[in-house]
């Protein structure tokens, strides 16, 4: 934000990459092992450890959750919905940081 990135740019990023865990864990719920979905999702063999990593963290539905919330903040930027797009992207960061310590049973 106080870089001047515009809101709508920061959604895109962190939608694109919760979309992408959540294909990655569906691929994973139906057989496919990690290295085969991450070939699959042509993700940079230089980015796999850091996307397993992310991958081991977050339930389908907690992924599905977050990509929901992503959704009603998109709305906010398009001003469908009322509300602040810098708070939708605050509320949307803390709820991916809580979706983790609460899957891997750490305290915040």
């Amino acid at each position: 934000r106080a870089e001047g990135v515009a809101p709508a740019l920061v959604l895109w990023a962190l939608s694109r990459e919760l979309y992408l865990l959540a294909r990655l864990r569906s691929a994973t719920l139906q057989g496919a092992s990690e290295d085969r979905a991450l070939s699959r999702h042509h993700v940079w063999s230089q980015r796999q450890p850091l996307v397993k990593r992310a991958l081991q963290r977050y339930q389908l539905c907690q992924l599905t959750a977050l990509l929901a919330q992503a959704a009603e903040v998109d709305h906010v930027i398009k001003g469908v919905s009322r509300g602040r797009p810098w708070d939708g992207l605050t509320q949307l960061v803390m709820a991916i940081v809580a979706s983790d310590h609460l899957q891997s049973g750490r305290v915040a």
